[in-house]
């Protein structure tokens, strides 16, 4: 089966997956909601809830730990700027989590004229491992992305050549190129 696009919602209006729908009238497929058309699945969802699109790529193990790339997309935001959804983010952060150690805070350039807010995030008490948290926020088309690499450094300094260059190629498309293969 040839999959969607998770960028454009997949969820076709009328289209069901199947079974006893809410409304206790048959559908078209294995369960009662409409059908989400996923890369590689197809699940059944409730039409109010919100897709928040995630993927999580992982590299190679080093030691006892493989660092990761997460990038999360959050479709139809109520943030009017990239500033204040990483105000959001970052005061979360600070609130809710035990040994979170905020080292900067920048505002970077992507292409296009879109910027993205970076902080480098040092987790305390992990023990020897420096476990260390590189993000981004960015805004762009009513979507707010947060991309986050995760990677230990032994020197302490917050620096991974392979996170910063996988974050530096970070480049949110406008919606109606988002079906297009990126250069």
């Amino acid at each position: 089966m040839e999959g969607v696009d998770p960028m454009k919602d997949p969820r076709s209006k009328g289209q069901t997956s199947g079974g006893q729908g809410p409304n206790g009238k048959k559908s078209g497929g294995a369960g009662p909601y409409p059908l989400y058309r996923g890369p590689n699945f197809n699940i059944s969802i409730p039409q109010e809830w919100k897709d928040r699109a995630a993927y999580m790529f992982v590299g190679p193990e080093s030691g006892a730990y493989a660092p990761t790339v997460t990038i999360l997309c959050d479709r139809e935001t109520r943030y009017e700027s990239a500033k204040d959804f990483a105000d959001k983010e970052i005061n979360t952060l600070e609130t809710a989590f035990y040994g979170y150690r905020l080292l900067f805070r920048r505002e970077i350039p992507l292409r296009k004229g879109l910027v993205a807010h970076e902080v480098l995030v040092r987790w305390e008490g992990g023990g020897e491992k420096r476990l260390f948290q590189r993000k981004l926020f960015a805004l762009a088309d009513k979507t707010a992305y947060t991309v986050t690499a995760i990677f230990v450094d032994e020197t302490g300094e917050g620096r991974n050549s392979v996170a910063e260059s996988i974050l530096a190629s970070f480049n949110p498309l406008p919606v109606e190129d988002q079906s297009k293969n990126n250069d």
